[in-house]
């Protein structure tokens, strides 16, 4: 497994600074889902920024996708940004597994799986059962959020705490969304917050950024929020 470290290291401020996250031991989030597309690199990347430049927390992002994305993303990004720690994780090899999984360096660590990652269930198991909270994302077409229901039931089966997110959603299609979160409570908690798609969101993974640090950009605000949620859920302050 290899660790990249891009940028600087903020300093730990607020109700859920750094030291009080250490005190209890990192936390622990799963960004998952059983299909590709939903947003879970997204939006691990946009709560890691979140965490480290506006609470300061010590972040790390396990990227366990073969494709690499964070890992590349994280080399990207800019010397004045926050700081983030991206492990390159081989999902296959013991070893990784047993490193991230037992790995105490941080206050928040969150977990990107592979889209594959029901080619993984023993893999899988163990992130859930490690995890303080899983997210599960999905936007509103139908085939995306039966997939994330199925995917939801699984996760609620070790009684682990969890919520669905929406994203990547079109503000301009209300009953679709409508329709979706009708769906999607019956099968779980949902966040509040729903984040639009906006093209903000390849501006930002271009310059190694997330959109919280793009001013301006469309969906910021529904990502502060979704964060303000996670943290809450995480026990990491109000």
């Amino acid at each position: 497994m290899t660790t990249t470290t891009a940028t600087r290291k903020r300093k730990a401020t607020g109700a859920a600074s750094g030291d009080a996250a250490a005190r209890k031991g990192p936390r622990r989030l799963l960004a998952g889902v059983s299909k590709g597309g939903c947003g879970k690199t997204f939006l691990s990347r946009s709560l890691a920024v979140c965490a480290a430049a506006m609470d300061g927390l010590d972040v790390a992002i396990a990227d366990f996708d073969p494709q690499r994305s964070t890992v590349r993303w994280v080399s990207r990004r800019p010397a004045d940004a926050a700081r983030i720690t991206v492990y390159d994780v081989d999902i296959g090899s013991e070893a990784d597994m047993r490193e991230i999984l037992d790995l105490t360096a941080h206050d928040l660590i969150i977990y990107d799986p592979p889209p594959t990652i029901e080619s993984f269930p023993e893999q899988l198991q163990r992130m859930i059962v490690a995890s303080d909270l899983i997210l599960v994302p999905t936007n509103d077409c139908i085939d995306d959020y039966d997939q994330a229901c199925e995917f939801m039931e699984m996760v609620r089966s070790y009684g682990k705490p969890s919520a669905f997110v929406l994203n990547q959603i079109d503000r301009r299609a209300t009953t679709i969304t409508r329709e979706a979160k009708q769906h999607l409570v019956g099968f779980g908690d949902l966040c509040p917050f729903e984040i639009p798609t906006s093209v903000d969101q390849k501006h930002a993974a271009k310059l190694g950024r997330a959109i919280t640090e793009i001013r301006g950009a469309t969906g910021r605000e529904e990502v502060v929020g979704v964060w303000a949620f996670a943290r809450t859920r995480l026990g990491m302050g109000g």
